[in-house]
């Protein structure tokens, strides 16, 4: 079975809302105290929501797709994670950190390139 266009599609979408479901899981609970409760448990319900959202979409790229194609695009989330945290929370992206992500992208291009 070769893996279609819209399954990647989807998975990196998928990917791509996972990053954001950790970026507000991160923000409510860094925000999570008894006297806001309810502006974090707001962001930490969004979070979940985002989290589900992700997964079946994931089970529905998995219909287009190989198993051993798809899954290696999860690792996006990596990407995504980093470049939201650097943008929405002020964390430094080094040089150790951009080697991993290049080596990510790396990995995702050649398991997912046609033969």
């Amino acid at each position: 079975m070769r893996t279609q266009l819209w399954a990647i599609a989807l998975a990196m979408v998928a990917t791509l809302l996972g990053a954001f479901a950790a970026l507000l899981l991160k923000l409510g609970v860094k925000g999570f105290e008894f006297q806001k409760g309810a502006v974090a448990v707001a962001k930490i319900s969004a979070a979940l929501l985002l989290y589900v959202v992700a997964i079946f979409l994931f089970f529905f790229a998995l219909k287009g797709g190989q198993l051993s194609v798809l899954t290696p695009i999860d690792s996006l989330t990596y990407i995504w994670t980093t470049l939201l945290s650097y943008y929405f929370l002020n964390e430094r992206i080094t040089a150790r950190k951009v080697a991993g992500v290049a080596l990510i992208v790396f990995g995702v291009v050649i398991v997912t390139a046609s033969k």
